[in-house]
């Protein structure tokens, strides 16, 4: 279910609403896009599932 819905006149105005939007997301890192190189960059360590898999399971840690 969509929690938001956004009525804008323009593309732009569009955006601007979700950039607004997405900038009162709480979470513990940032992220952006690097145009240069095409990729996206997060500004920490993020630890994924895997990574807690891995810490718990070591070599035998099952497939995610």
């Amino acid at each position: 279910m969509q929690p938001h819905y956004y009525v804008a006149e323009s593309f732009t105005k569009a955006k601007e609403q979700i950039t607004s939007y997405c900038d009162g997301i709480q979470k513990p890192f940032n992220v952006s896009f690097n145009p240069n190189t095409l990729s996206v960059e997060v500004d920490r360590k993020i630890h994924t599932r895997q990574d807690k898999v891995l810490e718990m399971y070591g070599d035998n840690a099952p497939d995610v």
